[in-house]
């Protein structure tokens, strides 16, 4: 890989989320004079290895999801200025009560296989992760759905259809909810509710280990704990728009040596500045520092089986102790990002006190992006955001996902 100017770093700032976000790099410039980015040059950012198989739905932490985000496209997608556009569908239009919808495809589109993208290409990955059988991670998402709960008995047979989703025609998908749902257009852009060629059903754990997709970027290889490396998908026609051959997601164990690369020019961008350097980078003559404020949220959730926790009184009553600190919001003009209150950890030590004597299953613990603080987080690249050879700058960070780990 190439660049005409090896000059100048740039560090972009923001906050990152914990579920289905994609970061943007930046086409090759000097500080002094701004060059056309190559359209064939390769990008490269670091990344940790994938957990799970790239399947969308398989997916729930960033070091697959932020490849998944660039070999898929969904329904529709969301700008860096939270402005929708409609991806593979034409049109998306509930009923009076918003307990129906129908979905209009775009025709044209098509896997990078040759496939084409149809209402069943759709509904089929839906069904898939909303089955029990198939364990998805993201399958909670899909149940929204009628007929989800149906799906989640032991002897659901593995091939089941959703029966909230009926294919009208190849370019026609009908979704009955379970309850009226208006902002369900919204939840569309999430990497859960992607296509999945036909293919797919035959294998998923091979599949996933060498994904076909819709998206501005096909899958090209995969070296484990080395790197993965996508390229221009040029059948693609969505609204992001590639400027570059293709991305080279390294594999790093340590931030401070993927620091160290940005700082030597080997690496183009790194999402996250380590700790030691936080103080540091942005007088380090060699980078150039971008910063975009972002929002976070992190709750728990505790499931009504565990002692104490259930939806009685007390129960209801505890939950209400722990849940409202947390509902409370601050704003900060800090460089970094600024933590909400902490909920009362007494609850908790006594949870886990009970744990460790009964026996009782793990709480549950989800971080889900919204609105609680306000702030942002460094991360050095070594180009400028003027001719940007990504897709999307670096203020499309700002999404919704889950994280989920258990407290033992």
């Amino acid at each position: 890989m190439t660049f005409k100017s090896r000059g100048t770093r740039l560090a972009a700032a923001l906050l990152a989320s914990a579920t289905l976000i994609s970061m943007a790099a930046c086409g090759s410039s000097s500080a002094k004079s701004e060059t056309k980015a190559d359209s064939n040059a390769m990008i490269s950012v670091n990344n940790t290895e994938p957990q799970s198989s790239l399947v969308p739905a398989d997916t729930n932490e960033m070091g697959g999801s932020r490849i998944i985000r660039y070999l898929f496209e969904g329904l529709v997608s969301y700008d860096a200025k939270g402005k929708q556009h409609l991806e593979v569908a034409k049109s998306i239009t509930p009923n009076a009560d918003a307990t129906q919808y129908t979905i209009k495809l775009n025709d044209g589109w098509k896997f990078s296989n040759g496939e084409k993208v149809t209402a069943s290409s759709f509904a089929n990955a839906w069904s898939y992760a909303a089955n029990v059988k198939h364990a998805q991670k993201q399958s909670s998402r899909m149940s929204i759905i009628k007929g989800y709960d149906e799906m989640q008995s032991p002897n659901t047979p593995t091939d089941a259809k959703l029966s909230g989703l009926e294919v009208k025609d190849p370019l026609t998908l009908v979704v009955t909810l379970k309850s009226p749902d208006s902002v369900f257009p919204i939840q569309l852009a999430h990497q859960s509710f992607f296509p999945l060629p036909t293919v797919a059903f035959k294998d998923m754990k091979a599949f996933g280990k060498h994904p076909i997709g819709n998206g501005p970027y096909k899958f090209k290889s995969w070296t484990v704990n080395k790197n993965i490396i996508v390229v221009k998908n040029p059948d693609y026609k969505g609204y992001r728009k590639v400027k570059n051959g293709g991305i080279e997601y390294r594999v790093y164990s340590s931030p401070d040596a993927a620091y160290s690369d940005v700082e030597a020019g080997s690496l183009d961008l790194l999402m996250d500045v380590p700790q030691s350097e936080v103080k540091s980078f942005r007088s380090d003559s060699s980078l150039h520092a971008y910063s975009q404020p972002g929002s976070y949220y992190q709750g728990f959730i505790i499931p009504e089986w565990a002692p104490h926790f259930g939806f009685n009184k007390e129960g209801i009553l505890r939950r209400q102790a722990i849940s409202w600190p947390s509902t409370a919001t601050r704003s900060s003009t800090r460089s970094f990002r600024t933590p909400s209150p902490s909920p009362p950890i007494s609850l908790l030590r006594e949870y886990l006190s009970t744990r460790r004597t009964s026996k009782v299953p793990p709480i549950f613990v989800t971080m889900r992006l919204r609105l609680v603080s306000f702030g942002s987080r460094p991360m050095p690249s070594r180009h400028t955001t003027k001719n940007s050879a990504w897709p999307i700058p670096p203020t499309a960070a700002i999404s919704r996902g889950w994280m989920r780990f258990a407290i033992s």
